[in-house]
């Protein structure tokens, strides 16, 4: 077999280890588009050599899949069909000429039907041309070295009609409006991109779309042209994303000292793509859900999501496309750097301490699950069958942790001088995490070869503390010990390096200083330790105890704490941990407890209580945080655990009991606080004259006073339906106004098919819109949801070929609606299971996404696992299932007959004495 190809293409599993260099390089790729909607020509000239750094000989092996041979030319004559070869997957020139040589290839494909929305393709509803490339969709355009570590210059040149596709658009310097007129009813331009890149960096876009322009001079004085489009009816929506965009610009370079390399940044906006948005050099494309939004239309959240996401693909310019990745296998190279750098820009643009929770909570409900499921997997794989299996949160959110760490580790400072290191020494090529751990080791000096560990090492560690207070000493021990749990992946785990950020609370609430034996004078009160060890002790020195201790603070290590902190403990920092994050995190683990112990009565048929503690802890908050403080931060303290982040600590979940759980507590806080919950709703009304602002002050308000309608509707009473049914009638904003639907829809009241009714009336030309309206339908924990769900797969709103359309309801139905999807009929999961199958033949990537809720079978009592397993069966019996679904399910199933994942604190002393709040 030739070793053209990166990884053995007849093994069922691709290995890291395997990786071989290309034998031949592309230095120009020279690419014509005759556009059509359903016969689009291609013809590449691409200049090739052989690659000194690889073996000799052998025969060049492109990739291609559903491509239409036209004809192959070499150094400008047609090739003899006895030179090459057309399989399913590849063309093969037998025997390319020792010294370099061009290539000219002719495809025809049909973009109107590429339903898998990979390669070129025209959305559904949209009458436009546009492009995803990455990880492998280049090879659907035309035959090439689909590979990140061929890196070539593009010049482009597009052929369209001029009525229908007036714009456009490729990577590199243009203006989309200056095109060369034909005579023939079309019309054509070129772009050239000055930069090397992968194909996967590839873009295109034509139609006939509104755009918005702006300018950004950066710090050197260049002028770079900004453009923003988006579908027709969506003009008027796109001012904050212009926006965030000049805020990103300016970020990169007052943080990471980056500068657009570019004349030209251009973004645009379609309604039907797989991802959330796509970082093509000088060419973004956007998910409309991801891009349009003003606070008419967009929650604040979503406002603020929007920017993020805009930051994150533009800052991709250096950490992703200046700097790409030699493999695939070395995406959190890029993508985990990334969200590391969007995180960064997100909380200094709005609240680090609510950035630093909602990061947090994003790992524990979401990335500790896959951890501890059957797809778990390092954040460097080192096996994969399909590619775009790997796009996950472990890749990102738990790649940008791993990144956060070092980053504490090397310091501010530090950091930025090895960034800037590492952009500029690998500028143009492709490389891997260890090039760039080789570059923080050195230009910080630590030895990082332990740390290197993250790397290769999957699952969530577990860490667990103990505290010993010597009074005679002033001496207090703090043991700390971690240990990661085998996962499918693998049996045998190491201890691994990692910050933990902590610190000690005094009787009277405050911090005390902190200095480790040996140090001769007081230190901050939070320091970093150093956890390599399995078991280690740090003892603190001078300290006037007894001392609560305060551990893993700001979250500065993706693991789990284990122990289970005393009662009085959690109300003690609830009210005093000068952390935001371990604040918001004692009333957590308080009321995790508390619904644990309350599902745990259901289940065995006694009634719940719930602590007098807990409901003076919470009143606490409603009386001091909630009406004077930080209206954000008093939110997220109030906010129950989700069922994600309580399905984790219980060998066996029984949803139904944790949901009525989650219920009862609620209706438990709102009778104990009636009035202090409606006067808060009252004091968070928005003034009458304000302007609307994605401020803290001002969305910590809306969120305050979202979470309160939240409460008081608890009890279903018609006092609370009149309530909801007013915001939604008053509200000026999407935040409130959906915010009100969601309560009301939950009520399940004649007032809610109104409310339902109007709002789709409302916003049914609005796409983005019409998924909230889908979403808050399929989570509603009301009726026959899954009767509803399927009425909605019916309505004129849902298409199965949009994904936004296939997330927001039958995938929010399943990760959203435990009670309901987890029916004891099993109806639920026939459902997602039917859905899968059926993406399989549409878009099987999306197809991918969808069945991952019934891989984790395991949670649940047998009688589900044994309904869950029949449609995970059902699935793999699927004629020509998609390799990636078929990944997924096989290693699911691979996995029956082995203990569950369930992990749960261990009960006893968490350190220090106990102080009474």
């Amino acid at each position: 077999m030739s070793k053209e190809f990166l990884f053995d293409p007849d093994s069922n599993a691709l290995n890291r280890l395997d990786y071989r260099p290309p034998e031949y390089l592309i230095d120009k790729t020279d690419l014509h588009f005759n556009l059509h909607e359903t016969e689009t020509r291609v013809k590449s000239k691409l200049d090739i050599r052989r690659n000194p750094d690889a073996p000799d000989g052998g025969p060049l092996i492109l990739d291609g899949e559903d491509l239409k041979l036209v004809s192959v030319k070499l150094n400008g004559k047609d090739l003899d069909r006895r030179d090459f070869e057309v399989t399913d997957k590849n063309l093969i020139i037998k025997r390319p000429p020792a010294q370099d040589f061009t290539l000219e290839i002719e495809t025809e494909i049909n973009p109107k039907e590429n339903t898998h929305l990979s390669g070129l393709y025209i959305p559904e509803s949209e009458e436009i041309f546009c492009t995803q490339c990455e990880a492998q969709g280049f090879r659907r355009i035309t035959y090439y070295l689909d590979r990140p570590d061929v890196l070539s210059k593009f010049h482009v040149t597009l052929e369209a009609d001029k009525k229908k596709y007036p714009l456009l658009m490729s990577n590199g310097n243009g203006n989309p409006t200056q095109t060369k007129d034909l005579g023939n009813g079309r019309h054509e331009i070129s772009w050239d991109d000055p930069h090397k890149k992968p194909a996967y960096l590839f873009a295109l876009v034509a139609g006939d779309m509104p755009y918005i322009e702006d300018k950004f001079v950066t710090r050197s004085g260049k002028e770079v042209e900004l453009r923003v489009f988006a579908p027709e009816g969506y003009e008027d929506k796109i001012d904050w994303a212009m926006e965030s965009i000049k805020r990103s610009m300016k970020w990169d370079e007052d943080t990471y000292d980056r500068e657009y390399d570019l004349d030209v940044f251009h973004v645009v906006a379609t309604t039907s793509f797989n991802a959330g948005a796509m970082e093509n050099k000088g060419l973004n494309i956007f998910n409309i859900s991801l891009l349009a939004g003003d606070p008419e239309t967009a929650t604040d959240d979503r406002l603020i999501a929007i920017e993020a996401v805009i930051g994150h693909e533009y800052f991709h310019n250096w950490s992703g496309d200046r700097v790409t990745l030699r493999d695939w296998f070395e995406l959190t190279l890029k993508e985990g750097l990334t969200v590391l750098r969007d995180r960064q820009f997100t909380a200094d643009m709005h609240s680090k301490p609510l950035k630093d929770i909602e990061d947090a909570t994003d790992m524990k409900t979401r990335q500790f699950i896959e951890d501890a499921g059957p797809t778990a997997h390092p954040i460097r794989p080192d096996r994969v069958a399909e590619f775009d299996n790997i796009y996950t949160g472990t890749i990102y959110e738990k790649g940008s942790h791993v990144l956060g760490m070092m980053r504490t580790l090397l310091g501010e400072k530090t950091w930025h001088k090895a960034m800037n290191e590492y952009f500029d020494r690998f500028d143009g090529q492709a490389v891997t995490c260890d090039d760039f751990v080789d570059v923080m080791q050195e230009v910080s000096g630590l030895d990082l070869g332990h740390f290197r560990k993250w790397y290769s090492q999957s699952g969530t560690p577990e860490l667990r503390y103990s505290g010993e207070y010597d009074a005679a000493s002033k001496t207090y021990r703090l043991t700390l010990e971690q240990e990661t749990k085998p996962t499918p992946d693998q049996a045998i785990k190491e201890p691994l390096y990692m910050p933990v950020s902590v610190g000690l609370i005094g009787q009277d609430g405050k911090d005390i200083p902190l200095s480790l034996k040996g140090e001769d004078k007081d230190g901050p009160t939070t320091r970093v330790l150093h956890l390599k060890e399995a078991k280690q002790v740090f003892e603190f020195t001078n300290v006037d105890g007894p001392v609560v201790p305060s551990v893993l603070r700001g979250f500065s290590a993706p693991v789990k704490v284990m122990t289970r902190a005393k009662e009085d403990e959690l109300v003690f920092r609830m009210k005093h941990d000068s952390d935001g994050y371990n604040r918001f995190e004692a009333a957590q683990e308080y009321m995790a407890q508390v619904l644990l112990k309350m599902a745990a009565d259901l289940s065995a048929g006694k009634e719940p209580s719930v602590p007098e503690k807990l409901q003076n802890a919470v009143g606490h908050i409603l009386s001091s945080e909630a009406s004077f403080g930080d209206k954000g931060f008093a939110a997220k303290m109030l906010e129950l655990p989700s069922y994600n982040l309580l399905v984790q600590h219980v060998e066996t979940v029984d949803p139904d009991a944790l949901v009525d759980a989650a219920d009862k507590l609620k209706e438990t806080l709102l009778a104990k606080h009636q009035g202090e919950w409606a006067t808060l709703y009252t004091a968070t009304i928005s003034p009458p004259d304000e302007k609307y602002e994605v401020t803290p002050a001002q969305v910590g308000r809306r969120a305050l006073r979202n979470l309160a309608l939240d409460y008081l509707a608890a009890d279903g009473s018609d006092e609370a339906v009149k309530i909801a049914k007013l915001q939604y009638d008053q509200s000026t904003n999407m935040t409130e106004r959906l915010g009100a639907l969601a309560a009301l829809t939950d009520l399940d009241k004649p007032e809610s098919k109104t409310a339902l009714d109007d709002f789709y009336s409302r916003y049914k030309n609005n796409t983005n819109i019409v998924d909230s309206w889908l979403a808050v339908q399929a989570r509603a924990d009301s009726g026959d949801a899954l009767a509803r769900v399927k009425a909605l797969t019916e309505h004129e709103a849902f298409s199965w070929k949009n994904p936004n359309k296939l997330r927001s309801l039958v995938g929010a139905f399943a990760a959203g609606n435990p009670r309901h999807f987890h029916r004891k009929d099993g109806e639920g999961y026939k459902f997602l299971a039917d859905a899968v199958i059926k993406m399989n033949g549409i878009n099987p990537r999306i197809g991918a996404g969808l069945v991952k809720p019934l891989l984790e079978f395991k949670r649940y009592d047998k009688d589900r696992q044994a309904l869950m397993l029949e449609q995970l069966e059902r699935v793999k019996s699927t004629p020509k299932l998609d390799k990636g679904i078929r990944e997924l399910v096989d290693k699911a199933l691979a996995t029956r007959g082995s203990a569950a994942k369930g992990n749960q604190p261990k009960p006893g002393a968490s350190g220090g004495n106990t102080i009474a709040a």
